[in-house]
This record gives C-alpha cells, structure tokens and sequence, in this order.
C-alpha cells in the first residue's frame, strides 16, 4: 500500500483556513503519537505546543505539525488534499489497523526521526 505524504507550504493568505480542513487534520487515524511536543518555531513564545506523531485517512500520511500548522498560520495544502477531504465530506473514513500498519511501514528513517519515532540527537 503506498500513501500520499501531505506537505503543508507557508503562506502569505490572511484570514483563518476552512474550518472542515482543520477538523479532518486533528481527526486522522493515529499512526502514532509521542508525549513529547516541539516549539513552535514561527512562535517561540507560545512554548512547546506541536505535537509529534503521524495521521492518515487510508490514502494520505501527515504530521500532526501539519494540522498545526494549518489551523494557527492558515498554510496551504494540495489541491489533492483538499479534493480528498472534501470527497469524504469533511470526515475521515475508518482505518483498518492493516493500514495503520501499513502507513507506519512506508514512512522513510528520515521522517521517523523528524517526526519521533526513532528520536534525535537533539
């Protein structure tokens, strides 16, 4: 099984993103979770608040920094994405634990560091 890898993108929008877009990113399957959380780097006064851990819907893989990061700086996702969550009406579908499975298994070393799985040397 192959998934989509979402990338978020800054951007120069104003305003606050849809919110059907926020509620899909915070409601993903969880692939998995740390306990601990990253500063925000666009904000360092707010503290460590970005969560660490993976989601999916059955076809996309993202960050739970990228819900993040979408909801509080409105950035920007895939025109992909956006028919995807739309196409489930703003809800995501069932994941089989064979897909969560699945999604874990495709994520490269690099992400799993990034996103801490394997941890860092940080």
């Amino acid at each position: 099984m192959e998934f989509k890898h979402l990338q978020v993108t800054e951007s120069s929008r104003a305003g606050t993103p849809e919110p059907q877009l926020v509620h899909y990113l915070n409601h993903g399957a969880v692939v998995f979770a740390g306990r601990m959380r990253k500063p925000d780097p666009y904000d360092a006064a707010v503290g460590a608040v970005v969560g660490v851990g993976m989601m999916t819907d059955d076809e996309w893989l993202w960050a739970f920094a990228d819900a993040y990061f979408v909801q509080r700086y409105n950035f920007e996702v895939p025109q992909a994405f956006l028919e995807r969550v739309a196409a489930n009406g703003g809800v995501v579908p069932e994941v089989s634990q064979e897909t969560l499975l699945a999604a874990m298994a495709s994520m490269q070393p690099s992400e799993s560091v990034e996103h801490g799985v394997l941890g860092s040397d940080e």
